[in-house]
């Protein structure tokens, strides 16, 4: 711990809430932090502070207030998955619908839909596949992906910035220029991961997060987001053997 707070770069000018560390060396959200996460987020993301907590009953965090939560949230004007259910006809029996979802997901009857393939073009000719999944479907990934952003979220180092609240691209280019300008640093090295989300193996993948989630079917959950169908632009459904889903709204969380 106390090495990854030396590699820390100076962070001082910087405008966006970070991590405090405690008399143990051990990182957690602040309590302006908190104020903006639901009781339920708070919980996981209040235990998660110890990094040698173990999760094991995540999955009653999935029920019908949650999936009410996600629903609230999630912004209706997005591009509708392969059912083209809307937000606004989902919600237009909403109680019903959170219900029968809650009920399957719990009994374990829930099989997400196949995700619907939309390829965006790239500046060198090429095209990267995006995954929309249903409106119900998105509801699941959402409540999964602040599950694991509250349990994780506490052991990340500062000067990271990949998917995180409140941090961004233009941070980063923030405390590389604080550290450069110090002297702190000599060098900037850019890697890019060719392919990185489509090449992600599930089965490590399900390996690390053992180490921290003893939740089987919260686990199994996950299993079934990661291997989600594609529904391809010619009708082709595809199999998802390895990677995660482009596009998808807890993949950024899975990695």
């Amino acid at each position: 711990m106390e090495r990854r707070d030396q590699q820390r770069p100076n962070l001082a000018h910087s405008t966006y809430p970070t991590f405090n560390s405690g008399a143990d060396g051990q990182r957690g959200r602040s309590s302006e932090q908190l104020e903006f996460l639901s009781s339920w987020q708070t919980r996981i993301s209040r235990r998660a502070q110890d990094n040698q907590a173990l999760f094991s009953n995540l999955m009653k965090h999935i029920n019908r207030e949650t999936l009410r939560e996600a629903y609230k949230a999630l912004d209706g004007s997005k591009a509708l998955g392969a059912d083209q259910i809307s937000k606004a006809i989902y919600g237009k029996s909403l109680q019903a619908n959170l219900e029968d979802l809650e009920q399957r997901i719990q009994e374990g009857s829930y099989r997400p839909l196949p995700k619907r393939e939309v390829l965006i073009p790239k500046s060198n000719g090429k095209t990267r596949p995006i995954a929309i999944a249903s409106f119900e479907d998105k509801l699941v990934d959402w409540v999964v992906g602040k599950t694991l952003e509250n349990l994780y979220e506490p052991l990340f180092i500062r000067n990271n910035f990949g998917y995180r609240k409140r941090k961004s691209a233009h941070d980063a280019v923030n405390a590389c220029y604080c550290s450069l300008e110090k002297n702190d640093r000599p060098h900037v090295v850019e890697i890019d991961f060719s392919k990185f989300f489509n090449t992600i193996p599930h089965g490590r993948m399900i390996k690390i997060l053992q180490q921290r989630i003893a939740d089987k079917r919260f686990l199994g959950l996950i299993r079934q987001i990661l291997k989600e169908e594609m529904a391809t632009q010619e009708g082709t459904i595809l199999p998802c053997e390895t990677g995660t889903p482009q596009g998808g709204i807890s993949t950024p969380r899975t990695q």
